[in-house]
């Protein structure tokens, strides 16, 4: 093999981490999907909590080979903790942020601050809280008092509150790992409560000599403003384990359960945030491959006890102590082996310094003794490689792409532009998914308590739009979707009532047609066909047809390279984040979506769909989460021919709406399964049966079960039609 210089290398590695998705565009839009998803879900929170995307997703450092999962903070925005007493607000259950003798490093002790008779605020304590009253037994569920008789909060109160056991329910594959409650590798959550103000352990960031040219003096200054969160800190106490070869349980001694109660780990994960973004793209480039480098060679030694956030310490670290000069494309390898050396005298050390805040040892508790002999030559043989183990690298088929530079690669390599539209995909269904989704909401809910909700997501989104400058459109776009689904509630209870639409119904309709969002039409068309407004709905969906144009593409197509590669063919390569939500909010037909609380607004074919289940899944199969089928999901284009269908009384619009329907079916053959498509083949069944001709009808539904054989409406469609033969037959030969 050619032997490769520190500049060629460099190129070759800048070239395909560039193919495979590291590039400023993508970069750039993978911060704006979830800092929007962040935006959203503060204006759209509830008691449940607000939680905040953290972490490689929000940061942009990764790829979609990485596979890495969603950090995510849930905080209740009506608790916030203090530093400072006179910090305080009323308005919201202050906490006191304290350190004491039993303090843990990097932890705080939250003391409950009291609102005394003269607005006084002051921190509790035992003489002033009559522990002996009734009143105080659901208190003292959540505080103890330490050896100074001061009350403090216990770090395990979320798990005991309600809304908690709903949600771990609701996910039956939550694993506690550390701090976080983690989900099949593909959600990480700490439960978290905010401080608007940074400790005094977090000041020496400001104050910490370095060459002055990172971070700006403008990061710095915005820093200042983040905050901190203290978080629960996993089980800190003692714990017990059973070992198998010697038969004997084990107690890991810790802290005692007094001690570790009380304390709250102190995060500065938006101030790290802050810093992630102000990096370039070389730097970003070398925190990639560290940590590529890290989960294929370091992992296998110590598993995640050496972690990705290691391996960005000593990016932070370096970034610091190096001109930024030296961070550019053809000096990529040398910055690698930069941050590499920086982990290595970290290692050697045996002690990591928390970037932002200090007297901290990230090394504390995770490795062993023995352990760092390890990394440390394994990290010396990499670094007197040359780094020649980027060749290996199996992430994203990194080394063959490397190798694909000397020889024939050995695999087919997906190329750069089928890579970039597989990612920016993705990105697209998770920020437009957020936009018009309100189904999670519903499931465990009353028709009057989500519609409560609803209507206040809509009062939060009216306030958000009136006072922020930013994500102007996003957060219109967000409140008209909403306006739909407040609409299409009001009416099917309108329906259910036999009453009539109102004028105020209509105009929420009205105001959510102007997203564009041909869904949104779609669902006030449907109430009209449920209202027989017939002649309103013909020239309705007339319009709704007319614009659709060749370009747009159906949501559950998205991920069909095909169809996206359509859309984006006229998409302009400069376009901002915030461009290209707008060319998006505008080329994608959302799917359509009832739920059960708009039933009287769905045609009465498609309810069934919300009553899928019909046979038995494996129980780990995330369709047995409870009320799953509690909705009916449809594509838009099928959706628009049969309510065309429905709403022509003439039969030759009824058989040009037919027409398309099978047109639909004919332009999808050979199209790998995406999308709906089973319960578009049920709409069809249906309009057979009302062809009176069953035997089509029969193979529609055989078809749906076919390509979706769990879950199907189908089954009772033709278990119906069974019924309905036999009842056919009997009454025949009784005749």
């Amino acid at each position: 093999m050619e032997v490769d210089t520190i500049e060629s290398l460099s190129i070759k590695l800048c070239t395909v981490l560039e193919d495979i998705g590291v590039t400023e565009e993508l970069i750039n839009f993978r911060r704006y999907v979830f800092t929007l998803r962040n935006v959203l879900c503060t204006h759209l929170n509830h008691v449940h909590g607000i939680g905040h995307i953290f972490g490689s997703q929000v940061e942009g450092s990764t790829t979609f080979g990485m596979h890495s999962d969603t950090d995510c903070v849930i905080y209740i925005d009506t608790l916030s903790a203090y530093t400072d007493l006179s910090d305080c607000q009323p308005s919201k259950v202050p906490f006191l942020a304290i350190t004491t003798t039993m303090s843990c490093p990097q932890c705080y002790s939250l003391q409950h601050v009291m609102q005394l008779s003269d607005n006084t605020l002051f921190p509790a304590r035992e003489g002033v809280i009559d522990c002996s009253t009734n009143a105080f037994t659901s208190f003292w569920d959540k505080f103890m008092l330490d050896e100074e008789s001061r009350v403090l909060l216990l770090n395990n109160f979320f798990f005991k509150a309600d809304w908690f056991q709903g949600f771990s329910s609701m996910m039956k594959e939550f694993e506690q790992h550390g701090p976080a409650h983690s989900w099949k590798d593909i959600l990480d959550s700490v439960f978290a409560i905010h401080c608007p103000t940074i400790p005094k352990e977090c000041q020496a960031l400001f104050f910490r000599p370095n060459p002055g040219h990172w971070p700006k003096q403008v990061t710095l200054a915005k820093a200042k403003q983040c905050g901190v969160y203290f978080m629960y800190p996993g089980n800190i106490g003692h714990t017990f384990s059973f070992d198998a070869e010697r038969k004997m349980f084990v107690m890991n001694v810790h802290y005692q359960r007094d001690i570790a109660s009380r304390q709250w780990r102190m995060s500065t994960n938006k101030l790290e945030l802050l810093l992630m973004c102000d990096l370039n793209i070389v730097q970003m480039k070398a925190y990639i491959l560290t940590k590529m480098i890290r989960k294929q060679f370091l992992k296998p030694i110590v598993g995640d006890q050496l972690s990705t956030f290691h391996m960005k310490t000593a990016l932070l670290f370096t970034v610091g102590n190096y001109p930024m000069e030296v961070w550019t494309n053809e000096n990529l390898v040398q910055c690698i082996h930069f941050c590499l050396k920086t982990l290595r005298r970290f290692l050697q050390r045996r002690y990591c310094p928390h970037y932002s805040i200090a007297s901290v040892n990230l090394f504390a508790g995770k490795l062993k003794v023995s352990e760092f002999s390890l990394l440390i030559q394994e990290l010396t043989n990499i670094l007197n490689s040359g780094l020649q183990c980027v060749y290996m690298l199996s992430a994203d088929c990194l080394g063959e792409r490397l190798k694909s530079f000397q020889a024939t690669p050995t695999t087919t390599l997906m190329s750069k532009e089928y890579y970039y539209l597989l990612t920016l995909s993705r990105l697209v269904i998770m920020v437009m998914g957020k936009q018009g989704n309100f189904v999670a909401p519903a499931l465990f809910r009353t028709t009057q308590e989500f519609a409560t909700l609803m209507k206040q997501f809509a009062q939060n989104l009216k306030k958000a739009i009136s006072q922020q400058k930013d994500y102007t459109f996003e957060l219109e776009f967000a409140f008209q979707n909403i306006s739909n689904t407040l609409a299409t509630l009001e009416a099917s209870a309108h329906i259910s009532d036999k009453k009539p639409i109102t004028d105020d119904i209509y105009e929420m309709y009205n105001t959510s047609v102007r997203s564009g969002q041909v869904s949104n039409y779609l669902k006030y068309a449907s109430m009209l066909v449920c209202i027989n407004d017939y002649d309103r709905a013909v020239t309705f969906l007339k319009d709704i047809e007319s614009m659709i144009t060749p370009d747009m593409v159906q949501f559950s197509m998205i991920q069909n390279g095909h169809f996206f590669e359509r859309m984006m063919a006229g998409a302009h390569t400069s376009l901002t984040p915030n461009k290209m939500f707008q060319m998006f909010a505008t080329n994608i037909m959302m799917d359509v979506i009832f739920t059960r609380h708009e039933i009287n607004c769905a045609p009465s074919h498609l309810i069934y769909e919300m009553y899928g289940r019909f046979i038995s899944v494996d129980d780990r199969s995330p369709h047995n989460l409870p009320n799953f089928m509690q909705f009916a999901l449809i594509d838009a284009k099928p959706f628009l021919y049969y309510l065309k269908y429905l709403a022509h009384r003439d039969a030759e619009g009824k058989h040009a709406a037919l027409d398309q329907l099978n047109n639909y079916f004919i332009s999808l053959r050979g199209v790998p399964y995406v999308g709906q498509i089973e319960t578009a083949l049920n709409l069809m069944g249906h309009i057979m049966e009302l062809e009176n001709h069953a035997s089509v009808a029969w193979e529609a539904y055989v078809s749906s079960v076919k390509l979706a054989p769990c879950n199907n409406a189908a089954y009772w469609h033709m278990c119906r039609l069974i019924s309905e033969h036999v009842a056919d037959n009997s009454q025949h030969e009784r005749m």
